[in-house]
């Protein structure tokens, strides 16, 4: 639009107008009235009352300091996952401190300290997790913790990694511990719990196997015997199935769990019938962990290889015997005496470690996952799929919890530079 040089000369002639002396002055006494009456304003009326002091300011945020993306954060050797269990959102005091923070076992403070009770401490993990070379966490998730374990949310850091904007390229996943006394019986509570396991699947940064979200159970057999059948456990998560799909999902990737006998390692006839996996339902079998697996008359400290020995015998029976494919699990350590929970008429053992040997473990089931294509749930030039037990149980000195692991993770070249943990791990 055009305007014409008389109303361009009528506009400076008002500016010069409004800045004369005169209207200066006025201006400056308009000022002062309004500035008078803001006071009495304030002061309730006409009060001649000094303005109240002004509350103090508030302190700003608190940085929260994570890790820096390294070339690990990029490897595309393997998709690695590890469990968390979060049992330390709690007051120092409860159950799973026990032993730990009071006890005998002191030195297996993480360096993250003892609680992931707040965001900050949380994806200070996801970072940190990340940085080493880990793709993603299965929380391990438990039903209605408030009544079931009071006092703690045994699920808070699954719920404060959905909320985050930023997981600083860690994924998620959930596994359901179908465990006394969190066993989901009723209809109701199951279709409730569906809900919210499909909200956390529509999070962008949910695990997607195969293009459908994975969902792991802890306790095939357990599954069995809550709903009574194969056919019910089947139909169970054809629910969750149907409920996935309708959220634009083409199903779901359920990888079912079992467990192996006590002192079973090397006897093969003692490995578990995993036929009933296809028949419930499930698309593949894995599982958690697997330390009282290892010989009947351990006693004391053992050597780490006999730990290794036990994942390495499950990995190639779960080839040989599974109609389904099988997901690798490698564990970086065991040790139940902080909670005392040994397995009745066997003595306390637990098993000895260093970086090195929970490397080569770990660098052994990529190796025999890459071995074992017929196998894998997702086919080559996708990188194979590999769990370890566990990021963040301090009860084994698998991990203190955030010290082995991470320089194990550096003895596999995820790395082009090389980092150092400053604190030795527990033995």
């Amino acid at each position: 639009m055009l305007i014409s040089s008389a109303r361009r000369g009528r506009r400076g002639n008002i500016v010069s107008e409004l800045f004369s002396r005169s209207n200066r002055v006025r201006l400056s006494v308009l000022i002062t009235s309004m500035m008078a009456i803001a006071s009495l304003w304030a002061c309730g009326g006409g009060s001649t009352a000094s303005l109240p002091p002004l509350p103090p300011a508030a302190p700003p945020p608190a940085v929260c300091s994570v890790a820096s993306a390294t070339s690990a954060s990029a490897q595309t050797r393997v998709r690695l996952g590890a469990y968390y269990f979060d049992g330390w959102s709690g007051p120092l005091t409860n159950f799973h401190f026990d032993g730990l923070v009071n006890g005998p076992y002191q030195d297996r403070e993480p360096l993250s300290g003892w609680q992931d009770n707040t965001a900050c401490a949380v994806e200070q993990q996801l970072a940190w997790a990340h940085s080493f070379g880990i793709d993603f966490f299965v929380f391990d998730w438990y039903f209605n913790t408030t009544v079931n374990d009071p006092g703690e949310d045994l699920n808070s850091a699954l719920k404060f990694t959905h909320a985050m904007p930023n997981r600083h390229g860690m994924q998620f996943a959930i596994l359901y511990v179908n465990q006394t006394p969190f066993i989901i019986s009723t209809s109701a509570d199951w279709s409730s719990a569906i809900n919210e396991w499909v909200g956390y699947m529509a999070d962008p940064a949910y695990v997607l196997i195969n293009r459908k979200p994975y969902f792991g159970v802890i306790d095939m057999r357990a599954m069995r015997e809550t709903f009574g059948s194969s056919s019910a456990v089947a139909s169970a998560l054809s629910q969750l199935r149907t409920a996935a799909q309708a959220k634009g999902f083409p199903d779901v990737y359920i990888v079912g769990g079992f467990n192996t006998f006590d002192g079973s390692s090397g006897l093969d006839g003692l490995f578990p019938d995993l036929s009933m996996a296809k028949a419930d339902g499930y698309d593949a079998v894995s599982m958690y962990a697997y330390g009282f697996s290892g010989p009947l008359a351990a006693s004391g400290v053992q050597p780490f290889s006999e730990l290794s020995d036990v994942g390495t015998w499950i990995w190639n029976q779960g080839a040989l015997n599974s109609p389904l494919p099988f997901i690798p699990v490698a564990m970086g350590g065991w040790d139940a005496r902080p909670w005392g929970e040994n397995e009745p008429g066997r003595p306390a053992f637990w098993f000895s470690r260093s970086p090195q040997e929970v490397t080569t473990f770990v660098s052994d089931a990529i190796t025999w996952a890459e071995s074992n294509p017929q196998v894998r749930p997702e086919p080559s030039p996708t990188s194979p799929l590999v769990l370890i037990e566990a990021w963040n149980e301090p009860s084994s000195p698998s991990l203190t919890q955030q010290e082995i692991l991470p320089r194990a993770l550096l003895q596999l070249q995820f790395f082009s530079i090389r980092k150092v943990i400053a604190r030795s791990g527990a033995s």
